[in-house]
């Protein structure tokens, strides 16, 4: 990490950005005096004031104040973009589109709640959106685009500032054909290229910005060799696209080729922004643990990156931008029968070399399948159209899977395998499809050949695989097994609509308390800090003797919704438990044990999912924190 600037800061600035957690986007203002990072563990922004001086000798980053945002619309802020110097879009994953009226750059404010302005229309057409990206094409007149994650499409949205009121134009799908999680967006300078990072692809896809872009639009570009893509971003002069990579401590650099970027790319350059000690800490899955946020400032001397246990790292761009091969390493050689393959765009004579690559290992591009049978083929094939078409038909079985439709998957994902026979994804879900299907026999050997061909290193093929053979072994009743299913999910289908945005039931939060003394603040500090407003708790002391009692009291003071504390003798948890479940007034119940903590967003994501979805009764996943109050990396949740 040669290129590193390290950026001189206060103490108040390393406090606050050390204290900011999990963190997703990064962007610069459009005069790159102010950097906005999202804080997605926290629901705030932080804004810094940063000066950069840019020499041929030197460079040099000082970050010299800066603001701590909340504001009633952040329910885990992933993407962030400047419309203006005071106006920043932010995309929460947790929620909707918030359009935020900062405070005039040097205003004197450490910590402030900020309203979202008003922008009819915009939240009725995105769903989980993720990252965000705005365009000028007039005066007052901008362009948004979103990538709605979960929802696998991008949208459009016209915004109109004239008159400093919001008004927006229009409204629309724009891309939505082969995206799998998109996660990323960038436009162009010239807005001529939209740049998606295709997150369970492995891959980011280049459309040409035309008026004839539409939902079914094939990319006219795909960028390959990139574990889990994130944050992305064109140089200013657009003769580069730089790529974080979630899935590794690097950013890749891609080259455009001519004035276009057309074709299939290898990156020009990959270089570590972190070192692995930091990359491992926060390695909770193969997709985290990278860079997610990029950016660069508009005198391309700056690159900014941000990650969770890196919140904020800088890099001279330059020095990037000057090497030409990839560092060793990052992909791990095989030792038989090797083949060294040229970093070759489609129809590019660029020079560069991959390390030795054994055939009959997966692909380095990411598609799953041997490298013999890939980008192996040929020294310089591109992807073909039949690649996009493998792609495609994935991503539509996946959907149907996703959706309970188990037949029309399981014909997709045998199109798919008559496609490419040895594709482990397609092999893998195949099997799974058959075992939800009860066909245990057929699932099998489908999911062992799909982890013999990817050395069982696919998400979950290894549990797959034993409840697969478990389920054959115990010799249960197939057709039996099977109607239970498609019972289910033509139950499970018929609740199965978008959430209504307007639900806000009661919920009640019932504590029992006995001798947490030790824990019972923080447990109360959880509840108070949820992002949903319709609450009351419920606390009953079950005869605690260390002073439980006093503590509950005394941070009852400072409890935003109603409240009820009952303190008695003794009676045993379950009864206590019930106790207080008889006492609640809520639609909803929650308990809490007085030794637990509940997320910012918990109430707020099973409202969603459990009332917004017709559905009486939900449960969710937890992280185990021990003795030590370390959480327990396997219960880290992937994006």
């Amino acid at each position: 990490m040669s290129s590193r600037i390290e950026a001189i800061a206060s103490e108040g600035v390393h406090t606050v950005l050390a204290g900011l957690g999990r963190t997703e986007d990064v962007k610069f203002s459009p005069s790159h005096r102010r950097i906005a990072v999202a804080g997605f563990a926290k629901n705030k922004i932080v804004v810094l004031d940063v000066d950069i001086s840019a020499s041929r000798t030197r460079k040099q980053v000082i970050l010299t104040d800066f603001m701590e945002i909340t504001s009633p619309g952040l329910h885990a802020p992933h993407g962030v973009f400047f419309i203006d110097e005071e106006t920043l879009v932010v995309a929460n994953r947790g929620g909707e589109i918030s359009i935020l009226k900062l405070p005039a750059r040097g205003v004197e404010l450490r910590s402030l709640m900020i309203p979202s302005l008003e922008a009819p229309g915009i939240n009725q057409w995105v769903y989980s959106p993720g990252s965000v990206s705005v365009s000028r094409i007039d005066r007052d007149l901008y362009a948004i685009l979103v990538c709605n994650n979960y929802a696998h499409y991008v949208s459009r949205h016209i915004l109109n500032t004239a008159g400093g009121h919001l008004r927006v134009e229009s409204n629309e799908v724009l891309l939505s054909r082969g995206l799998d999680i998109p996660d990323g967006v960038a436009v162009n300078r010239d807005g001529r290229w939209i740049a998606i990072s295709n997150h369970n692809t492995h891959s980011v896809l280049l459309f040409a910005n035309t008026p004839q872009l539409n939902q079914q639009s094939e990319p006219d570009g795909i960028l390959r060799n990139v574990d889990c893509p994130h944050g992305l971003r064109f140089t200013a002069d657009d003769e580069f696209l730089l790529v974080a990579d979630a899935g590794s401590p690097h950013v890749h650099v891609y080259a455009k080729d001519g004035d276009s970027w057309r074709g299939v790319r290898d990156p020009v350059t990959s270089f570590q922004v972190m070192d692995t000690g930091t990359f491992l800490r926060g390695r909770y899955n193969p997709q985290e643990g990278g860079p997610k946020g990029i950016d660069i400032d508009t005198g391309m001397n700056v690159l900014v990156t941000t990650s969770e246990h890196q919140a904020l790292a800088f890099f001279d761009l330059p020095g990037i931008l000057q090497r030409r091969e990839r560092p060793a390493g990052i992909r791990s050689p095989a030792d038989d029968d090797k083949v060294l393959m040229p970093l070759q765009a489609a129809g590019s004579n660029q020079a560069g070399r991959n390390p030795a690559i054994g055939r009959t290992q997966l692909c380095p591009c990411g598609s799953g399948s041997r490298f013999k049978h890939c980008c192996g083929r040929l020294k310089s094939t591109p992807l073909t159209t039949a690649a996009l078409e493998l792609d495609r038909i994935k991503v539509q079985a996946l959907t149907m899977q996703q959706s309970g439709k188990l037949e029309t998957a399981e014909h997709l994902y045998r199109q798919a395998l008559d496609l490419a026979p040895e594709e482990p994804d397609c092999l893998h879900m195949l099997g799974v499809v058959l075992y939800s299907l009860a066909r245990h026999r057929e699932a099998a050997p489908l999911v062992r050949k799909a982890g013999e061909i990817s050395r069982w290193g696919l998400p979950g093929i290894l549990r797959n695989f034993g409840l697969i053979v478990g389920e054959r072994l115990t010799g249960r009743d197939a057709s039996q097994l099977t109607r239970i299913r498609l019972e289910y999910d033509a139950w499970l289908e018929d609740h199965n609509r978008k959430p209504s945005r307007n639900i806000q039931p009661l919920v009640s939060v019932v504590v029992p308390s006995y001798n947490h003394a030790a824990y019972i603040e923080q447990a109360l500090d959880s509840v108070f800090a949820q992002t949903y407003p319709n609450l009351e708790l419920i606390i009953i002391d079950d005869g605690s003797t260390d002073g439980s009692p006093e503590i509950i009291r005394k941070k009852l003071q400072d409890c935003p919704f109603p409240h009820r504390f009952i303190s008695r003798e003794n009676r045993g948890a379950h009864t206590t438990l019930n106790e207080a479940i008889q006492l609640a007034r809520g639609a909803f119940v929650n308990p809490l044990n007085s030794d637990d903590l509940f997320e910012p967003t918990r109430i707020a994501d099973m409202v969603e999912a459990v009332a917004g979805h017709g559905f009486e009764w939900g449960f969710a996943g937890c992280d185990y924190i021990d003795g030590w109050a370390i959480p327990d990396s396997a219960g880290k949740p992937a994006g």
